[in-house]
């Protein structure tokens, strides 16, 4: 309770200070009244998601949460969360690219799935939004035996071996890099719908030398088996 109060604090804080700034001149240009709802608008994102992962965790903690399957078509949603992910960064300084095979069936919770990907892009763009217009995230799947393997990468400053671990605990702090996970739950909230569905989340290092991580799931055909 204690980390997650400190969590909300600073965005509550953030929300209130520029609210008040905002309204204590009755008249200000356009463009002031523009960037203080730009910013309102960025920080009830992050309050939101971090709502979200918070009350995942904690009903998944109490045993309360089980697989909602059906069957669907990964490679849809993978679409869907790449667009949606297009719109949390700067278009001109973060570009998402995505590759995949024209079909992958799937049979899981949809839902949760969306949610582990939205938060590991999110993750993703955070880390690599610069003034460097070459900035990008790419997210790449594909069909491997009986598992589906998504990578996302990007092009930040990555994340040092001895804390790829690390990076999976609630509320974690890293030093040096800024790393931050969506308030500190984005990732733990990511690894623990992997493992609810058979597979694994893990943190690695891209090519570019920016942060990586892979998801590994079964398909169904893996289940039945």
């Amino acid at each position: 309770m204690t980390d997650a109060s400190h969590e909300l604090r600073t965005p509550v804080s953030v929300v209130r200070t520029t609210a008040q700034v905002t309204l204590g001149r009755d008249d200000r240009p356009k463009a002031e009244y523009r960037e203080a709802l730009t910013t309102l608008a960025d920080q009830a994102q992050r309050l939101s998601r971090m709502v979200d992962d918070m009350l995942t965790l904690a009903v998944a903690d109490a045993g309360g949460r089980p697989l909602q399957n059906g069957e669907f078509y990964l490679d849809e949603l993978l679409d869907e969360c790449a667009r949606s992910a297009r719109t949390l960064g700067p278009p001109d300084q973060v570009a998402v690219n995505a590759t995949w095979p024209d079909e992958i069936p799937f049979s899981g919770d949809e839902e949760l799935l969306r949610q582990m990907l939205l938060n590991l892009l999110s993750n993703a763009i955070c880390h690599s939004t610069s003034t460097d217009s070459t900035s990008r995230v790419e997210l790449v799947a594909e069909t491997i035996g009986d598992n589906v393997r998504i990578v996302i990468d990007d092009t930040g400053p990555g994340i040092a071996a001895s804390d790829r671990e690390r990076v999976f605990e609630r509320f974690v702090r890293i030093d040096g890099v800024g790393f931050r996970a969506g308030g500190g739950l984005g990732l733990p909230m990511a690894r623990w719908v992997a493992e609810a569905h058979g597979g694994s989340v893990t943190a690695g290092a891209a090519s570019s030398g920016g942060g990586r991580f892979i998801v590994v799931l079964p398909t169904p055909d893996a289940h039945r088996g």
